[in-house]
């Protein structure tokens, strides 16, 4: 991924209102639950946790003005996040990520995603016809 541990900016300078505020408050609202880890937490810990992970988001999308957030990206960002157990790094990688691998699906619409989605259906019904024909169902 090429990220330097070691030299990772301090992310939380980057935080400004962004037009996706509230819809990434409200997935992060709803985030940090379902793992067997987490379960075990205080309340008070979750909730700075979800702060972090709400400013590692919110600061990538003030970073990058063509990104716009999508229902999911929050998931995405919580694993590293609880994989990595460094905000800074997390924000890092989180943002490698999202400009490398899912710059075409932070895009204002989903017309790029749904030109993909042709081609997978194509794919699928060339290697197995039988789940093209109940996915068109």
């Amino acid at each position: 991924m090429d990220v330097n541990r070691y030299k990772v900016m301090d992310f939380r300078q980057e935080i400004d209102p962004h037009r996706d505020d509230s819809q990434v408050q409200c997935d992060v609202e709803r985030s940090l639950w379902n793992i067997e880890i987490i379960q075990t937490w205080r309340d008070s810990y979750r909730e700075r946790r979800r702060q972090a992970l709400s400013d590692i988001i919110v600061s990538i999308l003030c970073r990058n003005k063509g990104l716009h957030y999508y229902q999911g990206f929050h998931d995405i960002v919580s694993v590293f996040l609880l994989v990595f157990q460094d905000d800074h790094l997390a924000f890092a990688v989180s943002e490698r990520v999202a400009l490398s691998y899912l710059v075409d699906f932070m895009q204002k619409d989903f017309e790029l995603v749904c030109q993909f989605m042709k081609i997978v259906l194509v794919i699928v019904e060339a290697a197995d016809p039988e789940l093209h024909a109940h996915l068109m169902e």
